[in-house]
């Protein structure tokens, strides 16, 4: 177990180094953005209704494989419940097929499950995937590359704010979690009001006995009011991605007249 940890921490410290996707964050506010991963039935049920009746759109990171399955964080629908995020108003992004390991899996293996997930979703007629999530938030220097060659970011579960230089394929996070395990939330929504930045928080299942990846109904609810209350922009990952490559884009061309 030891040996693990420190191979695994050595290992993201290398690929923290290269094949960076650098984009400078310049909002002039706090932004928001709240996820769900391998979205049991609850993120959408539940979580799904809380976040529309606030007029907030979600990121459900989807891992089709796992599709009619019981996880740690709950039963998984049937692909078409899965699809139903997206008529909804939120955006589905990739979370590799198979559940897969990015840090430990070859580049094939990786680029093979990334290819399936995403031959899923075009067989369900949704939009192709342009965001994605490490499975168990681990990466390594294969990982990130081949994750980056098809999509526009990649989230892990590294808890921070994201500003200034971020690089879009070892996007920070924070977890809202009900039963332990989860950081005091209050401090990051503090240091996000006194400095701007981008807060991704990212959960699996919404319910009254959420398992210990997951969260209340409550907590959800109560995270919500306090991003309103500071008034951040609650965007999807790929609304905020969009933003900040465009920005970049401008920021560029402005600087080539001068």
């Amino acid at each position: 177990m030891i040996i693990s940890s420190v191979r695994q921490k050595f290992t993201e410290s290398i690929a923290r180094l290269v094949d960076r996707h650098v984009v400078p964050f310049r909002f002039a506010h706090p932004v928001i953005s709240f996820t769900f991963d391998d979205y049991p039935c609850s993120a959408l049920d539940v979580g799904g209704r809380i976040l529309e009746s606030e007029g907030i759109s979600g990121t459900y990171y989807t891992a089709f494989g796992l599709a009619e399955t019981d996880t740690a964080a709950g039963a998984v629908g049937r692909l078409g419940d899965l699809a139903a995020c997206v008529a909804r108003g939120h955006e589905i992004a990739c979370h590799t097929y198979d559940h897969l390991d990015c840090m430990t899996a070859s580049a094939d293996e990786v680029a093979l499950s990334l290819a399936r997930n995403q031959g899923v979703a075009r067989g369900l007629g949704l939009p192709p995937f342009s965001n994605f999530a490490y499975p168990f938030g681990h990466y390594g220097v294969t990982g990130k590359r081949i994750a980056m060659q098809s999509y526009a970011s990649a989230r892990t579960v590294t808890w921070g704010v994201n500003r200034g230089n971020v690089d879009l394929a070892l996007l920070k996070s924070v977890p809202i979690y009900s039963r332990g395990g989860s950081p005091r939330l209050a401090l990051y929504l503090d240091e996000l009001q006194s400095c701007n930045g981008w807060l991704i928080f990212y959960t699996h299942d919404v319910s009254e006995r959420p398992s210990p990846y997951g969260c209340t109904p409550s907590k959800l609810k109560s995270v919500i009011r306090r991003a309103r209350e500071m008034g951040a922009s609650v965007l999807p990952v790929g609304a905020v991605v969009d933003k900040l490559r465009k920005d970049q884009v401008a920021n560029a061309a402005r600087t080539n007249l001068v």
